[in-house]
């Protein structure tokens, strides 16, 4: 398995630049590729590569980078004179007993925790000084070329504007990704110059500075070009969330889940689905999700953070924050909001809103109600128009409806209020006193009819 014995490896992630061409105030790593951010997506391959000792190197928006990952390690880049600048920052905190330093960057989402692996056991079972991770794009253009010899032996990097002649047909281009040996990173640091026209360090002159000791520099091209994709725009965001979406979506369909229409499905990357459910177009399911067997889900259903059991049906509606038991059946239309639980067998209708709920098994919303920070029993029956008013203004009160309860349509039940078990309440009430088992409860305003009223 790659990353077993990465113990000796620190990474360095570059997380400071500002992100221009994104052309927004939040920092660039913490935008989303398919519900997760930029620099996330990196730690976690780090990670499930074995990567455990990281430095993170910040700048713009910092603050907000080290709140949003408070478990690494940080150093700040200030000013932040390139990426031979930032790595030089960085070695300050990698530890002593890191012999390699594996070189990131937080805004290539789509790198995988094999690929990351693979590029480490190659560097270690080469001997090479530094490796670097090279790819073969679409379209070369304002890439860095990898020069090699005619035996393969790499030579340098030559940056685009700089290639003569034959060097321009050159399609092996530098993704930005290194292992180097921390001994020869730490001497190539100390001797790179300032670039003469940016006035930066440039950390691809390290390699040069290596080969030129008489040491081995190796370049290692990856399978997918995908993978080392940097994001610099909306666009490039665009398609690292889509190529990130299939992977997902490929892995559940291997593993015996339906899509209807993956193109018109989005599923998170940390999200469980049970084999033999079936996902219908227009669904999204982000977050911490867990979906169990044989359930049915969509069209046009958005869940987030949330359980749902085996043997479910959830059509056009919203889930946040839940938890639905098996053999449920939601929607169309519904929304299920935090802090609820609808228990098995339960049914919640077309317009029917909740929000920390306890609804029982086997109960009943079929249609336009709404119910909130209620308890409901189990076969219980809420009529149509049915509301629990549960807000003074200042403070949220509870509703509780025994079992085998039947709410009449176009209640309206003012907490804090409880109703017993085997209750009937008539339509069109309204109920502020508690109710006890067995009872009918109604309080309907007396109807009066004015006979000839409109003519007069």
């Amino acid at each position: 398995m790659p990353g077993k014995n990465n113990k000796d490896i620190c990474a360095i992630i570059m997380m400071a630049g500002m992100g221009t061409r994104m052309k927004s105030d939040l920092p660039k790593v913490l935008h989303r590729a398919c519900g997760k951010e930029l620099g996330k997506w990196v730690l976690d391959s780090c990670g499930s590569a074995g990567v455990s000792k990281r430095v993170l190197v910040v700048g713009h928006g910092a603050d907000d980078v080290m709140a949003r990952f408070p478990n690494e390690k940080y150093v700040i880049q200030k000013p932040q004179n390139g990426t031979g600048h930032a790595v030089m920052v960085g070695m300050k905190e990698a530890p002593k007993s890191a012999k390699h330093i594996l070189i990131l960057s937080g805004d290539v989402p789509c790198l995988s925790h094999i690929a990351i692996g693979e590029l480490v056991k190659f560097h270690k079972k080469s001997g090479a000084m530094a490796t670097v991770l090279s790819f073969i794009p679409r379209d070369p253009a304002g890439y860095g070329r990898i020069i090699r010899d005619d035996s393969g032996l790499v030579l340098g990097i030559i940056e685009e504007k700089d290639l003569r002649g034959s060097q321009k047909e050159i399609e092996e281009c530098n993704s930005g990704i290194y292992v180097f040996n921390r001994k020869a990173l730490d001497n190539a640091l100390k001797k790179i110059k300032p670039n003469e026209r940016s006035g930066e360090y440039h950390l691809p002159d390290t390699l040069l500075y290596i080969l030129n000791t008489g040491e081995t520099v190796n370049a290692v091209p990856i399978v997918d070009p995908m993978e080392t994709l940097g994001v610099n725009t909306r666009l490039e965001l665009s398609e690292a969330s889509d190529y990130l979406r299939w992977g997902i979506i490929e892995s559940l369909m291997a593993k015996g889940v339906t899509f209807i229409e993956p193109g018109s499905t989005w599923i998170g990357p940390e999200v469980k689905i049970g084999k033999d459910s079936i996902i219908h177009p227009g669904t999204i399911i982000m977050g911490d999700c867990r979906i169990g067997s044989d359930t049915e889900i969509g069209p046009h259903t958005e869940i987030n953070d949330t359980v749902v059991g085996s043997g479910c049906n959830i059509r056009h509606s919203v889930l946040t924050e839940c938890r639905i038991d098996s053999n449920v059946k939601i929607g169309p239309y519904a929304h299920i909001r935090p802090g609820t639980h609808v228990r098995d067998g339960a049914k919640v209708g077309n317009f029917v809103e909740m929000k920390n709920v306890d609804f029982g098994k086997g109960a009943k919303s079929g249609h336009l109600t709404y119910l909130g920070d209620a308890k409901i029993g189990k076969n219980v029956n809420i009529g149509a128009g049915t509301i629990t008013c549960n807000y003074d203004g200042k403070h949220k009160h509870k509703t509780v409806i025994g079992d085998s309860t039947f709410i009449g349509s176009n209640s309206i039940l003012v907490a804090p209020i409880k109703i017993g078990s085997d209750c009937y309440t008539a339509a069109g009430s309204t109920l502020s006193q508690d109710v006890p088992s067995r009872s009918l409860a109604f309080g309907r305003a007396r109807q009066h009819i004015k006979r000839g009223w409109v003519k007069k």
